[in-house]
């Protein structure tokens, strides 16, 4: 089974469960503030009373929408718990569930976001 990560949709965090093309059970919640909070307990709810995921998956933005944190914080979550469950870890499109030939796209060590642009976080005088 697969653990599909989406922080894409703005003040939303959703997790899925995976297996195969199936979507096998589903967690979603309004993240209007403190949404990386919500990441970690939504997912613990999702995986109550199932196995450990095979693998983690977090949805990257192609279209560069999405939020600097909200996309930090799903790599940061997925990255985090591949290393803790030692399962591969990997980036796809939104709206992608697995590629044409039914495998999951080719796992990484760890997933980078992808911004549109380069973050401006600092402040300039």
């Amino acid at each position: 089974m697969e653990l599909r990560l989406d922080t894409t949709v703005p003040q939303r965090v959703t997790a899925l469960l995976l297996n195969g093309r199936r979507v096998v059970a589903r967690a979603s919640a309004a993240t209007p503030f403190h949404g990386t909070e919500r990441i970690l307990p939504l997912i613990a709810a999702l995986l109550r009373g199932r196995s450990r995921p095979l693998s983690v998956t977090v949805v990257h933005d192609p279209q560069g929408l999405a939020g600097f944190t909200q996309l930090r914080a799903g790599a940061v979550a997925a990255n985090a718990l591949g290393y803790a469950w030692g399962v591969p870890v990997a980036s796809v499109a939104q709206g992608e569930i697995v590629s044409r030939r039914g495998k999951h796209t080719r796992a990484r060590a760890w997933v980078q976001p992808r911004y549109r642009s380069a973050p401006n976080v600092t402040a300039k005088s």
